[in-house]
């Protein structure tokens, strides 16, 4: 309401209306419109509909105030808060956070994005840890009441399975998401027959690529938590599945996420079978991803999957940047390697060393 004087003379120019005009519909007085607009006073609260009514505009937009954000305002406010994570105290920002959600309440699409924020960053909550897992489940709890939107409901069930999964809930986990796999609809591939029955093939086209992209990406990340589970044999073929996945596809450039994440469960898997050699070939194709990665981190297509930015941009909350700040992400790719407890059979190792140094000296931290 700060702006509303503001507001009331634009509005009262806006209908060439004189303040006594306003004051005689009203039914105050004259000096009373003068205050209002000089901002030395408000209206009452009684006398906001009929100043909305009579302007024709709802109250929100009379006291300026808008319950929603754009996606490009939930980037760019996710982005300066992740920036704010680590340069001020967490307590400080997570306060913060809290009077925005107070202020956005119905905004869904936001709360979920603080949702993930808050988890992406509880690790350095401390003593707050379980504050704030509770609160990330008060706001998935609120989406899924109220929201009418299924991705953000699918959202939401994911954010509280990861939250049981780090509380050792495992079967809280089966509850939220149900104990059986769903069986491979095609529902995309409908899609894109119905788009190109409808001769919109351009749509069709993006979605059989986004389809792929997403069927590849999720293929490494099974590969990747797949690993632990495996005899050594079968674990060498899912290394070797993966590897060529990454190869063919070009998956260091167009998802490095999850290459990131690939080499380093590859290795500590490795490791777990006294596999030295193995583990050190792996870690090389780590070393080479950090020497050729570009900061940011973004989500993008290339030359094959040349119809997914345009998606990823439209479909995707946070937009192609990785919701991580540079500063953050430098540290954990060194940390990854150089504080892993399950490498420490490498610690001696001469050629550990020389990756060590190698990333540390590209990306500028210790």
């Amino acid at each position: 309401m700060i702006d509303i004087h503001t507001k009331l003379v634009m509005l009262r120019k806006k209908e060439q209306k004189t303040q006594q005009d306003i004051a005689r519909f009203i039914g105050v007085s004259t000096a009373a419109v003068s205050k209002w607009e000089t901002g030395q006073s408000y209206p009452d609260i009684m006398i906001l509909p009929k100043l909305a009514n009579y302007y024709n505009i709802s109250i929100d937009d009379l006291l300026g105030y808008e319950p929603q954000l754009t996606k490009a305002e939930i980037q760019k406010l996710y982005h300066r808060l992740a920036e704010d994570f680590q340069n001020k105290p967490f307590k400080q920002v997570f306060e913060e956070i809290k009077e925005i959600v107070k202020e956005y309440y119905a905004c869904f699409p936001l709360l979920m994005q603080l949702a993930v924020l808050l988890l992406n960053y509880s690790n350095i909550s401390q003593q707050q840890t379980s504050e704030v897992f509770e609160y990330i489940a008060n706001l998935c709890q609120r989406v899924e009441k109220n929201s009418s939107e299924l991705k953000h409901i699918q959202l939401s069930q994911t954010l509280k399975a990861q939250l049981a999964m780090l509380a050792n809930q495992p079967q809280e986990v089966l509850n939220i998401l149900g104990e059986q796999v769903e069986p491979y609809a095609g529902n995309n591939i409908i899609l894109a027959g119905a788009y190109q029955k409808l001769g919109q093939t351009e749509k069709a086209m993006e979605t059989y690529q986004v389809s792929l992209f997403q069927n590849i990406i999720s293929n490494m990340a099974v590969l990747t938590n797949y690993l632990h589970m495996q005899p050594f044999e079968k674990m060498q073929q899912s290394i070797d599945y993966a590897n060529g996945l990454i190869d063919l596809f070009e998956l260091e450039k167009l998802h490095t996420p999850s290459c990131i994440s690939f080499y380093l469960n590859a290795t500590h898997s490795l490791l777990s079978h006294q596999e030295i050699t193995g583990a050190l070939r792996i870690l090389e194709r780590y070393a080479q991803l950090i020497e050729q990665i570009e900061l940011p981190i973004t989500l993008h297509g290339n030359d094959y999957f040349n119809k997914i930015d345009e998606w990823i941009g439209r479909e995707l909350d946070l937009g192609q940047a990785v919701p991580r700040s540079n500063e953050t992400i430098r540290q954990e790719l060194l940390d990854s390697v150089k504080l892993h407890p399950a490498f420490e059979a490498l610690h001696e190792e001469a050629d550990f060393k020389k990756i060590i140094r190698r990333i540390s000296q590209f990306l500028g931290v210790n």
